[in-house]
């Protein structure tokens, strides 16, 4: 049973276990979308993404910076950074050109802390410009049914398609299913093999691919107990929060339900809602971990929907919490309702 805690020493080992455990990942041969189709980027587009680091969008990313963010293990943050700018550039610049060419990074910048009560941690300069790059290309690769983060798309184009259904739904009196799937702890949970394996289905180079795992697929972590840090842990899974690099490498995580949701609506294993005079066929929409699934109100489109989220599951480390989910019918009856919500338990 449950026992509490009050001893220092106890708390901590508690704590330090307890994300040890969390962030640990047990290596064993998961499944890949091979049969799924993805966009990729152009090579102009790859061209940028790997040029070398000017510093004119290194300097614009620290003075854009907020500097009164928390500071990270090594007790420097951008404040300081930005006060002492002109005696730090030609340092910053050499570590991004070392980084360019061989795609290292001090063990110093891969440590962070981790506060029991929430706090974003002051991020790299590194990390900010290969968010201001990685942003340009993403409406590339990202399908239009995803909402966030990516220039041009706003959360109320989904509510707005969401709505229309529902409507079309009601005014037709056609039977439509919406599921609200809940990812559980969805940044922590994304498996590091499966994102460089969407990375090179997306078609990124190989040095951008090598400059992503310097950032992110290593480091150490230490969690702030009552002020004080725990012993460091390895991390082996999971996007940091507060990251710049992870709202857009978790869309591209995410990207790989969205093709198995294409792959399953084009075989006609999943029957989407139509709306519009055009034909149009909504079958899912996405706000970063935010997933809606829609369609007919049928139990082969439940079985395929519990099918998909598992395979996605064991493919990506992304797990479905559906105690948390949400399942909506429109036009359903109450008995197709509970037996629906009974197999996606």
């Amino acid at each position: 049973g449950h026992r509490w805690l009050d001893s220092s020493v106890e708390i901590v080992t508690e704590v330090t276990n307890y994300f040890k455990n969390h962030f640990a990942s047990t290596p064993w041969a998961r499944p890949r979308l091979d049969g799924v189709i993805f966009p990729s980027i152009s090579a102009m587009e790859s061209l940028g993404l790997t040029a070398p680091f000017e510093l004119g969008e290194i300097e614009e990313v620290v003075l854009k910076s907020d500097g009164s963010k928390s500071p990270g293990p090594d007790g420097f943050n951008f404040a300081f950074i930005k006060s002492f700018w002109g005696m730090l550039k030609g340092e910053v610049r050499i570590m991004f050109d070392q980084f360019h060419g061989n795609a290292c990074l001090p063990n110093g910048m891969l440590s962070y802390f981790i506060a029991l009560i929430p706090k974003v941690a002051c991020p790299s300069a590194l990390a900010k410009v290969l968010a201001a790059r990685l942003v340009k290309v993403m409406d590339s690769v990202v399908a239009s049914t995803q909402s966030a983060f990516i220039k041009g798309r706003n959360l109320v184009d989904g509510v707005m398609v969401v709505n229309e259904v529902i409507d079309l739904a009601r005014k037709t009196r056609r039977g439509c299913l919406v599921l609200k799937v809940d990812f559980e702890k969805a940044y922590d949970s994304v498996d590091w093999s499966f994102l460089e394996y969407m990375l090179r289905r997306f078609g990124f180079d190989n040095k951008w691919i090598h400059w992503i795992r310097a950032c992110v697929f290593s480091g150490k972590l230490s969690v702030l107990v009552n002020g004080s840090p725990t012993s460091e842990i390895n991390i082996q899974r999971g996007l940091k929060q507060g990251d710049p690099l992870a709202p857009f490498l978790f869309l591209l995580v995410a990207e790989g339900f969205a093709g198995l949701m294409r792959s399953a609506v084009a075989k006609n294993l999943f029957n989407g809602f139509g709306v519009g005079a055009e034909g149009l066929v909504v079958s899912h929409l996405q706000y970063a971990d935010d997933t809606l699934c829609i369609g007919e109100a049928t139990m082969e489109n439940v079985w395929t929907l519990k099918a998909l989220l598992r395979g996605f599951e064991l493919a990506s480390g992304l797990k479905v919490n559906f105690w948390k989910s949400c399942l909506i019918g429109v036009n359903v009856s109450p008995t197709f309702m509970t037996t629906a919500c009974d197999f996606l338990n």
